[in-house]
């Protein structure tokens, strides 16, 4: 009898294996966000660097992109991660269609400098392009006349640094 009761279980998980379930029986649909890492001491080499992922539920929404990237700009729920996002930043409008998502933020967004800008852009595009089997992401805002636009490419994303420093410098030119 308990090798009839494991054999169906073992087929139930590899029937439905994308199925998860909460205590109360519905359906979880788990979805990756990518956020910078709060620590400022970081792990080069490491697989995720600067960037780490933490599992957020979405049920019923995966399909959403409205609402998983109002979901998202409300940052991370680790300790471990931070939201690189200028309190206020919002979505304005978004667009799919083919292998493009387009994504228009607010003013707050124009805030964002350097490094910060980087790691919010690469945050977006690693949590995003997956998600919607995207090959690239538009981001856009504007404030007054200001404009910021940056297309990122899926294949263009570099994640993990692989290069080795081998302890000899080449001389100052003078």
């Amino acid at each position: 009898m308990k090798r009839r009761i494991c054999l169906m279980l073992v087929l139930v998980f590899l029937l439905f294996p994308g199925c998860h379930y909460s205590e109360s029986g519905d359906i979880l649909e788990p979805v990756e966000f990518y956020y910078p890492r709060e620590t400022k001491h970081f792990v080069y080499g490491a697989q995720d660097g600067v960037l780490a992922s933490e599992v957020r539920e979405a049920a019923g929404h995966v399909d959403d992109l409205d609402y998983l990237i109002a979901m998202y700009l409300r940052g991370p729920q680790s300790e471990e991660l931070r939201s690189p996002f200028p309190a206020g930043c919002t979505l304005e409008k978004f667009r799919f269609g083919g292998s493009a998502l387009n994504i228009v933020l607010s003013e707050e967004f124009m805030q964002l400098e350097n490094t910060e800008l980087t790691l919010a852009c690469a945050g977006l595009a690693k949590t995003f392009l997956p998600l919607f089997n995207a090959q690239r992401m538009r981001i856009d805002s504007s404030s007054g006349e200001a404009i910021f636009t940056i297309t990122i490419y899926e294949d263009s994303l570099l994640f993990a640094d692989e290069s080795a420093f081998d302890g000899a410098l080449a001389p100052e030119s003078e």
